[in-house]
């Protein structure tokens, strides 16, 4: 008996799907767009998240200190306001610290790049400490000494005239390892100011995600006349093997008052919260497309039981129970959702293809990155659609009244 009142509704939906080829097709592209949407943005996310935390762990930190957010200062030279002042002292005073086993001060800024004098491309610049022995080399070699042009202060070392760049770098400006090139914070500073290109890095650029020229320290501050007050970003911390992060934390947080000391996981945690307006967004596109596959799945429904009223209403009189009516809705929700899923998937591979191939033209190599399960929620998605849908048509199904709708 339930069979058959099963194969009979499944029968109806289908003759109803097939009759209403026009609602039915519109029914989908909403479920198909939704599902699109859902899993470019969550790719999106999920991108960033794995992006960023790879990132944070590959600089190989215990511990990060700041002294604030580094703005953007559209006035100054390099375009940054690097806010960590006495950056090669405050350094140096942290790596003395028994439990420390190495610091660096990193800077960042934009910097004039190019071959040729007078043609140049700006990208970020990066300044650190050390002889950049920390860096995943993959072409080339790292810098052959330490930060020799800071002097103690007096910025009157020899310059290494050594950078490093990355993939993206090389291929924007057209540069091997072993090129010449010309680096400053001003067009005048470039012009005076060549270095050699003497290995290939990502490590930097992984972590802000833009092309990045990586040098000296104290050589960026030169190029950019920033040697006054020997400014930096941020000071990445190295502990001792066994050391503890969370007490050696407080009691640089107590030497160094006007400094934050973060922790790797806290870090990663700030970087997250300073991109909490684009993940909000991010969050409020997907829940519109959520909310419009929803409104128009449902808003298709009602129409479809608004031009099937009589019909319903003659079932209805003829015996045909409101349980089989409303199996013959969740059916056509199903249907539309699983067509839409089926669409939505095809469309969403494709598109994110077509997303990272014209924004690694801007040097951002696959920003997205979506694993199964993100497709998996696509299709989850649709069915809940198609099921939500099918729920109010058959909340209007179940109004529907013979009386009212048949001829006396």
């Amino acid at each position: 008996m339930i069979g058959s009142r099963l194969r009979a509704a499944f029968g109806i939906a289908a003759a109803q799907l097939r009759h209403y080829r026009v609602r039915t097709a519109l029914a989908v592209v909403g479920v198909a767009l939704a599902v699109v949407t859902i899993v470019v943005l969550t790719g999106v996310g999920v991108s960033a998240l794995s992006v960023g935390e790879a990132g944070v762990t590959r600089i190989d930190a215990d511990l990060w200190a700041t002294a604030g957010p580094s703005s953007f200062a559209p006035g100054a030279v390099g375009s940054v306001n690097n806010q960590l002042l006495d950056a090669h002292e405050v350094t140096r005073e942290i790596e003395d610290h028994e439990d420390v086993a190495g610091a660096r001060a990193v800077a960042f800024q934009t910097v004039y790049v190019g071959e040729e004098s007078g043609e140049y491309e700006t990208i970020v610049g990066a300044g650190t400490t050390g002889n950049g022995s920390r860096f995943e080399i993959e072409e080339g070699r790292t810098f052959s000494g330490g930060d020799a042009h800071y002097a103690n202060g007096s910025y009157d070392g020899p310059m290494s005239g050594e950078v490093l760049i990355d993939k993206r770098a090389a291929e924007q400006l057209d540069i091997e390892v072993g090129d010449e090139i010309h680096v400053g914070g001003t067009l005048v500073a470039a012009d005076e100011n060549s270095f050699t290109v003497v290995g290939l890095t990502n490590d930097v650029a992984r972590f802000i995600g833009a092309p990045t020229v990586v040098m000296h320290l104290s050589e960026l501050q030169e190029v950019s006349g920033s040697t006054g007050v020997d400014p930096a970003s941020t000071i990445i911390i190295q502990l001792e093997d066994g050391a503890d992060d969370e007490r050696v934390r407080e009691e640089l947080a107590a030497s160094y008052p006007d400094l934050s000391i973060r922790t790797n996981s806290e870090q990663f945690e700030a970087i997250l919260r300073s991109q909490s307006a684009i993940i909000a967004s991010a969050v409020t596109l997907a829940a519109l497309a959520v909310a419009s596959g929803i409104a128009i799945v449902t808003n298709v429904f009602g129409l479809l039981v608004y031009h099937q009223r009589r019909q319903l209403a003659a079932l209805k009189a003829s015996g045909v129970s409101v349980s089989t009516l409303l199996v013959v809705t969740l059916v056509e929700g199903l249907v539309v959702g699983g067509i839409g899923a089926g669409i939505g998937l095809l469309l969403a591979a494709p598109s994110i293809e077509g997303i990272n191939l014209a924004v690694g033209y801007l040097g951002f190599e696959d920003i997205i990155d979506a694993p199964r399960w993100v497709f998996g929620l696509g299709v989850g998605l649709a069915f809940v659609v198609g099921v939500i849908g099918a729920v109010v048509a058959g909340w209007r199904t179940v109004r529907v009244s013979p009386i009212e709708h048949l001829p006396r």
